[in-house]
């Protein structure tokens, strides 16, 4: 009975290390990315006019809205698969994420116009279907993410057990 529970304890020390290692990683990187948002967001503030910083806000804020469920779409379904569903489930993925693109510069190129009917300034088109056309970049990259994070088995860490 010593020796099986010494065995099990040997095996999951590496398991805590990589997992402590790993969360070490993801935090630091979450700070690290709040830190550089809060230190631009100022350093922005100080060199823009109030009206120019608002119209930025504006588009910054429908750009994350429309964008946080458009780049997850297909990454948690893939990061779960196994290998050959994987492959197979490959181009699906990729139709889906041009889908989802696609549907997501419409959605914010639309939202210009009543937005800048609202803030009575039509300067505000331009730029947000301007911001808008890089969604239409996100799918050369979803899927090399989604494998990038299957490969370094990032969803382990969601079924970890202590």
């Amino acid at each position: 009975m010593n020796n099986a529970s010494k065995q099990s304890t040997d095996i999951e020390q590496p398991a805590k290390s990589n997992f402590s290692k790993s969360l070490f990683w993801l935090g630091s990187a979450q700070v690290l990315g709040r830190i550089v948002r809060l230190a631009s967001s100022i350093i922005l503030a100080r060199l823009l006019t109030p009206e120019v910083f608002g119209q930025v806000a504006i588009i910054l804020t429908c750009f994350e809205l429309i964008c946080t469920p458009t780049r997850r779409i297909t990454s948690a379904a893939l990061i779960k698969m196994d290998d050959d569903s994987l492959a197979a489930s490959l181009p699906n993925a990729n139709r889906t994420n041009w889908i989802a693109a696609i549907t997501a510069f419409v959605a914010m190129s639309l939202l210009s116009w009543p937005l800048a009917f609202f803030n009575q300034d039509s300067t505000l088109i331009a730029p947000m279907i301007l911001m808008a056309t890089s969604y239409l970049l996100l799918p050369f990259g979803m899927l090399y993410a989604a494998i990038n994070f299957r490969t370094i088995r990032a969803w382990d860490l969601g079924h970890y057990s202590a």
